[in-house]
């Protein structure tokens, strides 16, 4: 293999796991505001094996294709007018997404403003499965259903990729935080920070609850028509998000009868986020119960992943999320580089933010509640930011009839990182 040339996981025709196959191909080249990033882990998630069969972002995809959105590497080389990142920064993301990112590759390109540095408590495999899950859920939260302090947050398949970090950025705003989940999975839920747990095997959610301002739908319509059994529990003028099935004809009307607002949502690149001043403690200074703020680690709560050990069954990548791939034999295993050296840390009780105090996921946990210690990036010093305070954001309408705005004490779970 030559240096013009790189190993990567391609897709000629769509299928099972067997369409699966190792090759060499062309390594791509950063055009101008591109970087190019070694690949050292990539996530996988259900739009991946989706994609792979013929559903999912399949329309919008050409053969031959290389899967693999969610990534975490080292920055090789630089295109012209990057400014932002330097080679052997460590970074994660979601590049290109819906278009073909080509993670499943020794090397990836994309516009250095979709990268963000990867957190120093996080190695490669563990931060190659936040971005997908990680934006979603902070778009949906932050950006689209503008969650406030006080409101009735119900968030169905809580116990998910995206659920989990849902459930979490939620509280972190103060919202009460309506789960659904197996009741096996109701203790974890609570710790992460929902206040209510609803076993779906059991218990119909719209006989539990009631007076609800936003839900975030992460079920569909496709599984028991759980979109439009939303709107039951929605109060007037409440925010219902449709994310795996969108919103068809049929609930759009069944919402405007109802008096209810309704969007679909598809998430977007936005490493961005992780050096613009967008984190909802620059708004307000959201507490988790007994004090403290938001912190990120991963294992530190809920499953963690054991390195090196195949996937329970093949129909289910989306179970744990480190890359895997399927041998003709159909038998799974893990790929991944050989582990980088530990990033140095800050003191404990300090932490740090990784690159800026805008990203959903913070890059240390336990930092201060009153000032931030960051390490900036090429510089072998620290330095003690001022205390960020600020307002809240103003809610705004989706679709559908305006409607008021709720307030209440700001409450917060603990940010997890689960893979």
């Amino acid at each position: 293999m030559s240096e013009h040339t790189m190993r990567a996981v391609t897709v000629k025709e769509f299928g099972g796991p067997e369409v699966l196959t190792v090759e060499d191909v062309a390594r791509p080249e950063p055009l101008p505001t591109e970087v190019l990033v070694r690949v050292h882990a990539a996530g996988v998630n259900p739009v991946d094996w989706k994609t792979r069969e013929g559903q999912g972002m399949a329309g919008l995809q050409t053969f031959p294709l290389i899967l693999g959105w969610d990534v975490s590497g080292v920055v090789e080389e630089v295109g012209f007018g990057v400014t932002t990142l330097a080679p052997g920064d460590e970074v994660y993301g979601m590049p290109w997404f819906p278009r073909a990112a080509g993670g499943y590759a020794k090397y990836v390109t994309a516009p250095a403003r979709q990268w963000a540095r990867k957190p120093a408590t996080l190695d490669h495999v563990h931060a190659a499965a936040v971005p997908l899950a990680a934006l979603t859920a902070w778009q949906i939260v932050v950006d689209t259903a503008k969650v406030q302090a006080g409101q009735r947050v119900l968030i169905t398949a809580a116990a998910g990729g995206v659920g989990h970090f849902a459930v979490q950025f939620a509280r972190y705003l103060g919202a009460h935080v309506i789960a659904t989940a197996s009741a096996a999975r109701h203790p974890w839920l609570k710790e992460l920070g929902a206040d209510e747990a609803i076993d779906y095997t059991t218990t119909r959610f719209e006989d539990a609850t009631k007076d609800i301002d936003v839900v975030i739908d992460l079920v569909g319509d496709t599984h028991d028509r759980t979109s439009t059994r939303s709107l039951k529990v929605l109060r007037p003028g409440g925010l219902l998000v449709a994310v795996p099935s969108g919103v068809s004809p049929e609930l759009a009307q069944a919402a405007e009868a109802a008096g209810v607002r309704f969007t679909a949502y598809l998430v977007e690149p936005d490493g961005a986020r992780a050096d613009e001043d967008r984190r909802p403690d620059r708004r307000r200074r959201g507490r988790r119960r007994g004090g403290g703020d938001l912190s990120a680690g991963a294992g530190r709560r809920g499953p963690r992943p054991r390195r090196g050990r195949p996937y329970p069954r093949k129909d289910r990548p989306h179970r744990r999320r480190l890359i895997t791939l399927a041998s003709s034999s159909e038998q799974q295993r893990v790929l991944r580089d050989p582990p980088l050296p530990v990033p140095a840390r800050t003191p404990r009780g300090v932490g740090a933010l990784h690159g800026g105090r805008g990203h959903p996921v913070p890059g240390l946990a336990g930092h201060g509640r009153d000032r931030l210690l960051r390490r900036h990036p090429g510089r072998g010093r620290l330095r003690v930011d001022a205390p960020v305070r600020g307002r809240g954001p103003e809610r705004g309408p989706v679709r559908g009839p305006s409607t008021s705005t709720t307030a209440g004490r700001t409450r917060s779970g603990r940010l997890s990182t689960t893979c």
